[in-house]
């Protein structure tokens, strides 16, 4: 009987052998018998015993299934029937579970549809060997409708078609809506992709190059013309000009030019360019994949692979291309390509996001900052579609990057966004590193340290100096100069008071009308404004300079911290040196130091600290005793002053050096004619004309340019003394240095405290190198000293005496058979620091360490006065016991006691201070 049923269907591209044209009897494995069955009592049965809720009727009966139908005109329906009668997947699985029931419990077996033989194993979609297996499925071969579905199961490409079935589905999923649903949108698919694959003729090129010419031969008889289109869109290659294609031809770059044209023509026809749908499908597939944008490098390499290409196109042949396909709806920019109506390389909203994250965030991969971009779009755009499953790749990016303001703050760094702060300090050029070590310490950095960071930060490169890293600062418009040598970025600049800066702008430009000079110092304003410039973090006059030059008040100008000038354009920093020499000349004589300081300081305003080293360099001005003056003010004989340089190179030829006191004196007669009145103007003049062969080191010493001496006058007698290989009187240092060589004698008698020079006897010195001394020999004496010391100190005395050590047996011995002296062991003594010498004889000692803390003779007074006179004497008798102790030469005075608050001399009398 079941067979004389009319079958109820939709009418579709389905195969005859899929299960959506079956019945639910044609899907259940059962005997004919049981089939008997089961429709003879189905028709005895109304749908109102499948038990379905009221609410889903209303939608049955829409579709003119009532309650009281009979039941067996369910077992007459194709499942694509029954499924497109139902809104909901909770009916369809009602009715097919109620209809199982009871097939089940008519045909008295279970009932197994998961592993049924009936349903197809056949695959949905045979592509086997087709390169195209690959692609995305994308809304140019399916509806979007339909694509959402596939997608929701993860079949995106068309060979996820080919790996599953229908019996597959069923089998993993069950008979249920979701299933059915997709096996029916599964062959709305393939159904239109079928259509799309019989429209083209798709065939398959062993290269980029041979697809196109294949393509570029059909329109032209002539293989040159097809040669020459191919060179000059780059389809061979790179793109080759007029002038090398006509050079390979022998043709003018007019006639290669006019058959481009003809070939642009024809392959710009309709017909020419429905033959690209090839690769137009591979474009617009990959394209939809990527989001609707992708580099044109990427572009070839997924082509090359679905194609089998040996090689990536050449981008510009690729290019090319791309405006002979036939939609005609994508758009190139730069090295990318992307759809005409793409709406997301454009979107501001994006680009905040990104911008967002890089105010916390150094670096990111490239991959989980896309992910974060799709949760987002997701989450808030209302043009992004989440079920599609395109996603951005990585040429999206690099997009933003290249095209749009990203490139402000991000860079690229292989698989890694990395916030350009960073990427400036680790790979940027070294002026955006220097720039970025100052904007990360938001203070005022010295150009070392910046250079340390950097060095740090960058230890594998070194070509990086602490000059190149000044240079840069110093060309960085974002570096500011803060100090010298000392910089700042402009962003950590606390905002300016302008109504200060105003103020102080007012300030010098009236000093510089009403004074009539050239500049003024910034140093000036600071003093005059010091406490809200400090208040306002400018606490030095170039910070304060920095400030005025970027408030760029046009009546002013900033050629050279920390001067400012009035702005009479193009204006140029002169020589500081000449500007004192044109003040000194003017005065038309002497110029004393006071009124030199009293214009720079009080005018210019500039440092008096630095005035001496400007006025050392100024040309034409030469030191005087009193001050300087110009050459022009002098009547200077160049012919005479020579003969008295070599007259000086005659008499240190073999001194190597002498004063200049000594020519003064001995040339007066030639000084006074030209004016020179003094060795200080003397020495100047005679460093103005020198020729090099004389060496002005330091006033009044001249040695000669190869002089092998060391230079300054205390060096030279300390090597006078050290090569004498013996001790040497202070009488004869004298007649060498001061009569010989006319060197004062007061700066003779400091060469006893010089370093490496002791006291030998009174009036005599010797080098320690003639005494052969060490460390050793020093630590010796030192013990001998402080065993002799203890041994005092248990015989009752307060301390040492020098003299009494030259008589110990174990005492070092001294080179050159120099013999022990008192003076050399008190200098020797003193020479580490670890003994105090007391007395006018320096003759007594104590450690620096000792038990009645004495340092100095005033201490050791106290306590001799203490105990053994009890705490006061007679000045006569206290002083004839201190000259028998060998402590003073001749009396106690108050000014050996020093700032005595322990011991008093009064009425004749010493008395300890603390019994007045």
């Amino acid at each position: 009987m079941y067979s004389q049923q009319t079958h109820r269907h939709i009418e579709t591209a389905y195969p005859r052998s899929s299960i959506l044209n079956k019945t639910i009897l044609d899907i259940i494995e059962l005997q004919e018998s049981e089939k008997e069955l089961i429709w003879t009592s189905f028709e005895c049965s109304n749908f109102s015993s499948l038990g379905i809720g009221d609410s889903s009727w209303e939608q049955l009966n829409k579709e003119n299934v009532f309650k009281e139908d009979p039941l067996d005109n369910i077992l007459g329906m194709s499942l694509d029937y029954i499924h497109s009668l139902c809104e909901s997947d909770l009916l369809f699985n009602n009715i097919l579970d109620s209809t199982f029931s009871k097939v089940k419990s008519l045909a008295s077996k279970d009932i197994d549809i998961k592993n049924s033989t009936n349903i197809s194993q056949d695959q949905f979609l045979s592509l086997s060997g087709n390169f195209l297996a690959d692609l995305p499925i994308t809304p140019n071969l399916c509806s979007l409708n339909v694509l959402k579905t596939l997608t929701a199961h993860r079949i995106t490409k068309l060979s996820h078609l080919t790996a599953s079935s229908e019996y597959d589905i069923i089998k993993n999923s069950g008979m249920n809506y979701e299933s059915i649903n997709l096996i029916r949108n599964i062959w709305l698919a393939i159904s239109s992709i079928n259509a799309f694959l019989l429209e083209i003729n798709i065939v398959r090129s062993s290269s980029f190059e041979c697809m196109i010419r294949g393509w570029v031969t059909k329109h032209t008889k002539k293989e040159r013309y097809c040669e020459i289109i191919m060179r000059r869109m780059g389809w061979k290659g790179e793109i080759e000009t007029l002038e090398q294609i006509g050079q390979t031809y022998g043709l003018t770059r007019e006639r290669i030019r006019q058959v481009e044209n003809q070939m642009l023509n024809a392959l710009r026809k309709q017909s020419a360019q429905n033959e690209l749908k090839p690769i137009e499908m591979g474009i617009d597939s990959f394209l939809y994949d990527a989001k609707g944008i992708l580099s044109i490098h990427e572009l070839g390499v997924r082509l090359r692979s679905i194609f089998n290409w040996p090689h990536v196109p050449h981008e510009d042949g690729l290019r090319n291309l791309i405006e002979f396909l036939p939609s005609g709806k994508y758009c190139l920019e730069g090295g990318y390509i992307y759809y005409t109506e793409h709406i997301c390389g454009g979107c501001g909203d994006i680009f905040s996001f990104i911008e967002n994250y890089f105010k916390s965030h150094e670096e990111i991969l490239i991959s989980d900052l896309l992910n974060l971009i799709e949760n987002h779009c997701n989450t808030f755009c209302s043009h992004v579609d989440a079920v599609t499953g395109a996603r951005f790749v990585d040429s999206f990016i690099h997009y933003l990057i290249d095209n749009k303001n990203l490139k402000s703050f991000l860079k690229i760094d292989g698989n890694k966004a990395i916030h350009i702060g960073k990427w400036n300090l680790l790979k940027g050029r070294l002026i955006s590193a220097a720039e970025q070590v100052l904007k990360t310490n938001k203070r005022a950095m010295h150009f070392t340290e910046v250079y340390e960071e950097i060095v740090k930060l960058r230890p594998d490169e070194r070509d990086i100096t602490e000059r190149n890293v000044y240079a840069s600062l110093e060309r960085s418009p974002k570096a500011i100069l803060w100090d010298n040598g000392t910089f700042i970025h402009i962003e950590n600049i606390a905002s300016f008071n302008y109504a200060l800066i105003r103020k102080i702008e007012n300030w010098l430009y009236e000093r510089l009308i009403n004074n009539n000079i050239p500049f003024i110092s910034c140093y000036g304003a600071l003093l005059a404004f010091r406490g809200e410039c400090i208040d306002n973090g400018i606490d030095n006059e170039i910070a304060l300079y920095s400030c005025l030059k970027m408030s760029a008040e046009l009546k002013l100008a900033y050629p050279h911290a920390p001067y400012v000038f009035l702005n009479k354009g193009n204006v140029k920093m002169p020589l500081l040196t000449l500007i004192f020499e044109d003040f000194i000349h003017d005065i038309e004589g002497k110029v004393t130091l006071s009124e030199i300081r009293k214009f720079a300081v009080n005018k210019i305003y500039i440092k008096d600290v630095n005035i001496p080293q400007y006025l050392d360099r100024t040309p034409n001005v030469l030191r005087a005793r009193d001050g300087y003056i110009h050459t022009d003010w002098l009547r200077l004989d160049s012919h005479k002053i020579h003969e008295i340089i070599c007259y000086i190179q005659n008499l240190i030829s073999n001194t190597g050096h002498l004063s200049v006191r000594k020519i003064f004196n001995e040339k007066k007669i030639f000084c006074k004619l030209m004016g020179i009145d003094s060795p200080e103007l003397l020495y100047s003049t005679l460093k103005l004309f020198n020729n090099g062969e004389l060496r002005f080191s330091c006033y009044p010493q001249i040695s000669l340019s190869n002089n092998l001496f060391p230079e300054g006058l205390i060096n030279n007698i300390e090597t006078y003394i050290k090569n004498k290989k013996s001790y040497c009187s202070l009488q004869e240092l004298i007649e060498h240095f001061g009569d010989g060589l006319g060197y004062s004698e007061q700066t003779i008698y400091f060469i006893p405290y010089r370093e490496n020079i002791y006291r030998y006897l009174k009036g005599c010195v010797v080098h320690k190198e003639t005494i052969a001394w060490n460390d050793e020999q020093q630590r010796q004496l030192e013990q001998i000293a402080t065993n002799y010391y203890v041994s005092s100190l248990r015989s009752g005395s307060y301390c040492a005496l020098v003299g009494m050590l030259i008589n110990e047996d174990n005492i070092p011995n001294l080179g050159n058979n120099i013999y022990w002296t008192e003076y050399l062991l008190a200098d020797l003594l003193k020479d580490k620091d670890n003994f105090y010498l007391l007395g006018s004889t320096r003759n007594a000692y104590v450690p620096t360490s000792n038990p009645h803390n004495i340092k100095t003779f005033e201490d050791l007074i106290y306590y001799i006065l203490r105990d053994k006179f009890s705490g006061a004497a007679n000045l006569i008798d206290f002083t004839e016991y201190l000259r028998s102790a060998r402590l003073i030469i001749k009396s106690l005075t108050p000014s050996m006691l020093g700032q005595s608050d322990k011991v008093s001399i009064k009425n004749g009398e010493v008395i300890l201070t603390e019994l007045l």
